[in-house]
């Protein structure tokens, strides 16, 4: 009997998992790759202000893109440091090794239409 994988949503359309299954593979090698250098950053004592520092600032401290509500900046934080974690739980892992090709990339940059 086949299994059955439930839909996976994105904005546009829903994607079977069968479909995706590929992607989630190469996909987790790419977060790897990006994620450990956030992490480096983040935890750099080097750096004045601290990012941790810019994002929990507040009032007239606050950078004007770290301008948040208590509640946003309290969960901003927590997503930061789950994401600067990660490096770190999936060490010493290597999950570009033997990922599908070509590899997905990652790209964060503003919308400009």
């Amino acid at each position: 009997m086949p299994a059955h994988f439930p839909p996976v949503f994105s904005r546009s359309h829903i994607v079977s998992f069968p479909r995706l299954a590929p992607f989630i593979r190469s996909t987790a090698a790419v977060l790897q790759d990006a994620f450990a250098p956030l992490a480096e950053a983040w935890h750099d004592r080097r750096l004045t202000p601290s990012y941790e520092a810019l994002w929990m600032a507040h009032g007239v401290e606050a950078l004007p893109a770290y301008q948040l509500s208590k509640n946003n900046r309290t969960a901003g934080f927590a997503l930061w440091e789950s994401i600067v974690a990660l490096p770190q739980q999936v060490a010493p892992a290597e999950l570009s090794a033997h990922a599908p090709r070509p590899q997905p990339e990652l790209v964060i940059a503003p919308r400009l239409n």
